[in-house]
């Protein structure tokens, strides 16, 4: 389950889960996100970046990624995977369970190919990076 939440926060897709699934993590996302930026000072070209789903420009850009990761609890401070928020986890397992099985087949191709870098900045970018390629292989769609 490590990187499932990866996975739902760098895609935040629609694929069936229930409407209020997918508002709590756009509201979670924002508000995590905005402060990071604060917190990392990232630059507005990295906000930018990021809410379009692009590679941010800034080291505090990346940085943004890893300290979001951090709130949902996915990562660790010593950049190493964490759980997630089980308990959304969980829920949208209930919700749309062919959907959370697409998710758990992206974290595992991203568990075997993402390297833990010394900086968690670049490992959180990495990982944000293999959930959105391997989902879109899949068809799992973005905002």
């Amino acid at each position: 389950m490590k990187l499932l939440l990866v996975l739902a926060l760098a895609l935040v897709a629609v694929n069936g889960l229930s409407e209020s699934l997918v508002d709590e993590m756009k509201e979670k996302l924002q508000k995590y996100g905005l402060e990071c930026a604060e917190k990392e000072k990232a630059s507005e070209e990295d906000i930018q970046a990021l809410m379009n789903h692009e590679r941010p420009v800034t080291h505090a850009g990346k940085c943004t990624i890893f300290c979001t990761f951090k709130k949902f609890d996915l990562m660790k401070e010593d950049g190493s995977f964490g759980p997630g928020d089980m308990d959304w986890i969980e829920r949208a397992k209930a919700d749309d369970a062919e959907f959370m099985e697409k998710l758990t087949g992206i974290q595992s191709t991203c568990e075997k190919t993402v390297q833990i870098d010394s900086d968690p900045c670049e490992t959180a970018l990495r990982a944000a990076k293999c959930a959105k390629d391997e989902g879109e292989k899949l068809g799992i769609t973005s905002f």
